[in-house]
């Protein structure tokens, strides 16, 4: 199978298209405090809302404690605010998504999706792969394909199998690990 690495941060993904196809979100720095080079495309992001603050920062930093689970779901506060949902309510929770995806004739390919909050500072997203949910490793069998902005304050990361389904022999697990500053 074709790979490449997936070890993803917001600042690796090209110019947001959100902000460049007139829907009426801004480019913002995507961490201002770290004097980023802003003839990059991997300096901007999308702003989380409409209109934004253009070239200005519209990010929230984590605060609180990262290790706790104050509405008691079994994800911690760091990881909630990586992914976009809040702590303080279980009824939004992080989730990763696998389904089959037809491509014109190819054959059929698996899609993994994730929300990401748009508004985290220096976060580093990784999607990873196992096969016994003991040894997990960066997935390098599967293709970032698109990042679409919610309107929410959250964007989703799509990435696609490298190779069809019926190509694909061995059973796979994934998982997001999340790494930040804190």
């Amino acid at each position: 199978m074709a790979s490449r690495s997936l070890d993803i941060s917001l600042g690796d993904l090209p110019w947001p298209e959100a902000a460049a196809d007139g829907s009426g979100f801004s480019l913002v720095l995507s961490d201002a405090t770290s004097n980023p080079d802003h003839s990059q495309p991997t300096s901007w992001r999308a702003s989380v809302d409409l209109n934004g603050n253009p070239g200005g920062d519209d990010s929230v930093p984590f605060t609180g404690i990262a290790s706790a689970d104050e509405d008691g779901d079994g994800f911690n506060a760091f990881l909630e605010y990586a992914l976009g949902s809040d702590d303080r309510s279980g009824g939004s929770l992080p989730s990763l998504s696998l389904e089959r995806e037809a491509s014109n004739g190819l054959g059929d390919f698996f899609a993994v999706s994730f929300r990401i909050n748009l508004a985290a500072v220096g976060l580093q997203y990784s999607l990873q792969g196992s096969s016994d949910l003991v040894s997990w490793t960066n997935e390098k069998e599967m293709t970032h394909v698109a990042t679409n902005h919610n309107g929410d304050g959250t964007a989703t990361m799509k990435f696609r199998s490298a190779s069809p389904v019926n190509a694909i022999s061995a059973e796979r697990f994934y998982r997001i690990q999340v790494k930040g500053p804190q």
